[in-house]
Parts: structure tokens; C-alpha cells; sequence
């Protein structure tokens, strides 16, 4: 009968709508996270795609780690009166996040360092690991 929220892939979204699996009549909230990445990947025109398939009253939320000028400009041709939230300041990290990066050679090593670092990290608070794949998170 239809989903309350869907999170997909701007190409797997298409793949449905294409099949008829499902529509986008009734979309009133549209988030797109990573903007700048899905940029990256070669996604503009299916972003496009999707979004001509959507309510033109919707209200849409561009999130991207980065604001350079193809951002900018991709986001005035997308977004109707957009506003810009900037959380930090732009171009440097939050004084709030301590990021370490330790790059090891191999699986074994790299899950020997995260058993041996984690345990005093959480101690010291809430800890987030970035993996690249879903595999990679097992």
C-alpha cells in the first residue's frame, strides 16, 4: 500500500519507478544526503529524473560535507528559495570532534587496532567508524 519514508539510490529509485514497483505522486519531504558525492558519481541527471516525478510543492534538504561552487549552482537549479545552514565553520573541523586516522596494511591489523583502541574511546565517549561497503561493517 505504499512506505511513510524510502531510502534509496538515485539509480535503483528510477529502476522502480521505471517498473511501475512504485510512484513518486505523494512525495511531500525529499532529503538528499552527500549531495557533493552523488555529484561526483555521475548522479545529476538522475537526481533530475526523480525529482521531475515529485510534487513540485515538496520541500527538499540538500546535505553535502562540502559547499563549492558546483554544490552552489547545483542547488539553485534544484531548490526553489534555498537557504544555506552551515553548522561550524566553513572549511575547518568542529573544535567538538577529534578524528584520528591510522592507516594499517592489512583486515587482521586493522581489527586488532580497533579491539585494542575502542574500549578507552568509548570511555571517553560516543565513537562513530566511517567504513567504506557494508561488508566492511561486519
Amino acid at each position: 500500500k505504499g512506505a511513510e519514508i524510502v531510502v534509496a539510490t538515485p539509480g535503483r529509485l528510477i529502476d522502480m519507478l521505471k517498473c511501475k514497483a512504485t510512484n513518486c505522486r505523494r512525495v511531500t519531504f525529499l532529503v538528499l544526503d552527500e549531495a557533493d558525492k552523488m555529484l561526483d558519481m555521475g548522479f545529476e541527471p538522475q537526481i533530475h529524473c526523480i525529482m521531475g516525478q515529485i510534487r513540485p510543492d515538496r520541500q527538499t534538504l540538500l546535505f553535502s560535507a562540502t559547499f563549492k561552487k558546483r554544490i552552489r549552482e547545483f542547488a539553485q537549479r534544484l531548490l526553489d528559495n534555498p537557504v544555506q545552514i552551515t553548522v561550524g565553520s566553513i572549511g575547518e573541523a568542529s573544535s567538538d570532534v577529534r578524528q584520528v586516522v591510522k592507516v594499517l596494511p592489512d583486515a587482521s591489523q586493522k581489527w586488532n587496532f580497533l579491539m585494542q583502541m575502542l574500549p578507552p574511546m568509548i570511555d571517553d565517549g560516543e565513537v562513530i567508524i566511517f567504513v567504506s561497503t557494508k561488508v566492511a561493517s561486519e
